[in-house]
C-alpha cells in the first residue's frame, strides 16, 4: 500500500513535460509556419466532423483544437468523448474533430497505431502544433502492424501510452484511476452487502475473456493447464469448449467500445475471479480488462509484465507469477472461493480507495493551454517505444519456474 499511494501522489505532483529541443526534419518532413499542412487526402466519413467538448468558461484565449487523424481500432470512439470529457474537465476550451481539412488549423493531431491506418502522414507540421504517438498495444505486438521506418525523426512531439513514462499517462483510454477517500469507510461484515457488492451471488470459479490466441508468452498453454484444477470459462476462440461473446456493434458494424456486452454483466454478477492475462510481458503493460475488473466487482488474477503494485492498491489483485505452477494458484484459488471471508478481503481497498474516471483527454487540454511548454519531439520514436524498456523473453511452459 505505501508504494501505490507513493506513486499515486507522484502521479499528481509531476508535470508532463520535458524539456527538449527540435531537432532539424529531413526534406520529407518540415516544421513550417503560416503554410497550409493537409496532404490531399482525408476519410469521407470523417468529414466535417467536430464536437464541442468543453464548455469555455475560464478561458479569453482562443479555443484549442485536436484532431483525430485515425480511427480508434476501426471504430469513431472519439464521438463518444463528449459527455465523459465534459463531466471530468468542464472548464477547458478544447474541441474534437476527425476532418483533416482542418490539419493546419489543429493544435494537436492524434495518430492511433494499428495495423494499417496510417498510410498516409502530414509532410508538415507548425512550431505549436503537437504531433502524439497513440498505443495502447504492447510493445511485442505493435512490432509488426506498422512499417515503422516511414515515421521521419522527430515527428511526434508526446506520447499517450500504457507506458508510464509517456506524456500522456497510459490509463488515459480505460478511463479509470484511483483516488484516496476523503474519508475512509469501515467494511461490512455482511457479504450481500460488501461495500456495495453481492458475493454470495458469485457462484462461478473464473473467466477469461480473450481474442488474441497466439502469444509468446503461452498464456493459452498456462490457462489450459490451470483449467485441468478448476473451472475456467473461456469467452473467445481460443481453447476447447469455449463461449462466444461479440463485441456490441453500431448499425456500420463498428465497435461500441463504451457498451456493456450481456457477458460483461453476467461477469460481474457470478464470477469469483477475471483472468487478466496479457499477450506479453512488456514494462507497465497491462490491458484495460484489468481496470474494468475493479469496476465489475471481481477479483483480477493477473498474468504480465507490469509492476501492479504501482497500478492498484495491495491486496486487489492475485499475480500468478507469484505461484510456481498453475496448479498452486487454482489450490488457493479454490481456498479463496471456499471461504467468503476471506475472498472479500481482496475488496477492503474500497473502503480507502474510489475507483473514478480519469479523463487523459483532459490533461492534454491542459498541456495545450501551457504557456510554460517548452518545445519538445521523439527523434525516433521506434526507438523509445521497444528499446528504452524491452519486454521480457519470456515463454511458459510445464516446467517454467516463476
Amino acid at each position: 500500500m505505501p508504494d501505490f499511494k507513493k506513486y499515486v501522489a507522484i502521479l499528481l505532483g509531476v508535470a508532463f513535460f520535458s524539456v527538449s529541443l527540435l531537432y532539424c526534419f529531413p526534406h520529407q518532413f518540415h516544421v513550417v509556419s503560416n503554410q497550409a499542412m493537409h496532404d490531399g487526402s482525408f476519410d469521407p466519413e470523417m468529414e466535417g466532423e467536430m464536437l464541442d467538448l468543453f464548455d469555455v468558461r475560464n478561458f479569453d484565449n482562443k479555443s484549442k483544437t485536436i484532431l483525430f487523424w485515425t480511427t480508434f481500432y476501426g471504430g469513431h470512439v472519439w464521438r463518444k468523448l463528449r459527455m465523459d470529457l465534459k463531466q471530468s474537465c468542464p472548464d477547458h476550451n478544447c474541441r474534437l474533430t476527425t476532418d483533416r481539412r482542418l490539419l493546419n488549423k489543429s493544435d494537436a493531431v492524434v495518430f492511433h497505431f494499428w495495423r494499417d491506418e496510417l498510410d498516409s502522414l502530414p509532410a508538415f507540421r507548425r512550431p505549436d502544433q503537437r504531433f502524439i504517438y497513440l498505443n495502447f498495444e504492447s510493445a511485442i505486438r505493435s512490432r509488426d502492424f506498422f512499417p515503422w521506418k516511414k515515421i521521419p525523426p522527430n515527428f511526434f512531439n508526446w506520447t499517450a501510452t500504457y507506458r508510464l513514462d509517456s506524456d500522456l499517462f497510459g490509463k488515459m483510454f480505460y478511463g479509470f484511476q484511483f483516488e484516496n477517500k476523503s474519508s475512509p469507510l469501515v467494511g461490512q461484515n455482511n457479504l450481500t452487502n460488501y461495500y456495495g457488492l453481492n458475493i454470495t451471488s458469485k457462484t462461478k470459479m473464473a473467466a477469461w475473456f480473450v481474442s488474441n490466441c497466439q502469444t509468446s508468452i503461452n498464456r493459452e498453454g498456462y490457462v489450459r493447464e490451470l483449467s485441468r484444477y478448476i473451472q475456467v470459462d473461456v469467452f473467445g476462440e481460443c481453447l476447447e469448449n469455449y463461449k462466444s461473446c461479440p463485441t456490441p456493434r453500431n448499425s456500420q458494424n463498428q465497435p461500441l467500445f463504451y457498451v456493456k456486452s450481456d457477458c460483461e454483466v453476467m461477469l460481474e454478477r457470478d464470477y469469483l475471479f477475471y483472468l487478466s492475462f496479457e499477450n506479453s510481458f512488456c514494462p507497465d503493460y497491462a490491458s484495460e480488462k484489468f481496470f474494468k475488473a475493479f469496476q465489475s466487482g471481481i477479483v483480477p488474477v493477473v498474468f504480465g509484465g507490469a509492476n501492479y503494485s504501482l497500478l492498484a492498491p495491495s491486496h486487489s489483485y492475485i499475480n500468478a507469477r507469484d505461484f510456481q505452477t498453475p496448479k498452486l494458484l487454482a489450490e488457493y484459488l479454490v481456498e479463496l472461493s471456499q471461504n467468503l471471508d476471506l475472498y472479500s478481503r481482496y475488496f477492503d481497498w474500497r473502503g480507502e480507495f474510489d475507483l473514478k474516471r480519469d479523463s487523459g483527454w483532459c490533461n492534454l487540454c491542459k498541456m495545450l493551454n501551457n504557456p510554460r511548454a517548452d518545445p519538445k519531439s521523439y527523434p525516433v520514436i521506434e526507438t523509445w517505444f521497444f528499446d528504452k524498456y524491452p519486454c521480457e523473453n519470456y515463454r511458459w511452459t510445464n516446467t517454467t519456474i516463476n
